[in-house]
């Protein structure tokens, strides 16, 4: 079953998906701009509830799954344009302290947004990572409680809109931080 699909600047096609098997490993694949299979790599073992896919400009291709099943647990892959797995990140205890989702700026930093405390009242935290995994800054969405399907972001030019529910009312808030994760404006709606 396929949960994520992206095409680079030159047309290759990355497929993220659980594979129906007796093993639900979840799987990365790349495809040529011919559709013709590049390479397959297994990116986790057990079956993902939570499975995110951003292709960078210099081809690199990040990965994040998410499952709740004992043990939860929460991983952020980052493999080259060949398939070769570079880099790692595991957040253990996934269903209190886990990354929601993730966007990449041109430079290759990536912005995670992080949901923390009991369900129903998470505090959400956005993390920016250079290219290597590194943390470089960090920033809580202030005076906020989100709910569950909070975290969605987006980078544009020289910001970072970060969007999602509010508690269990009917709302929701916009934020716009800019690189380094300073405030510019936000917003309930």
């Amino acid at each position: 079953t396929p949960y994520a699909v992206k095409i680079d600047t030159s047309g290759n096609v990355f497929v993220l998906c659980n594979v129906s098997d007796a093993t639900a490993n979840v799987v990365l694949l790349k495809y040529n701009s011919s559709g013709t299979i590049q390479w397959q790599r297994k990116v986790s073992s057990a079956n993902a509830v939570r499975q995110c896919l951003q292709v960078a400009s210099d081809g690199s291709v990040y990965v994040y799954v998410r499952k709740f099943s004992a043990p939860a647990e929460a991983a952020l892959l980052k493999y080259n344009s060949s398939g070769t797995l570079q880099w790692q990140r595991k957040w253990a205890n996934a269903n209190a302290n886990s990354p929601i989702g993730f966007t990449i700026d041109s430079s290759g930093n990536l912005y995670v947004s992080f949901g923390y405390g009991p369900a129903g009242n998470n505090t959400l935290q956005l993390r920016k990572l250079d290219s290597f995994g590194a943390q470089t800054a960090s920033r809580r969405m202030e005076n906020q409680s989100w709910n569950s399907g909070a975290g969605a972001l987006h980078f544009s030019g020289s910001d970072v809109f970060v969007a999602g529910g509010i508690g269990f009312v009917l709302g929701a808030c916009i934020y716009r931080l800019n690189s380094s994760l300073t405030y510019q404006a936000s917003r309930v709606i």
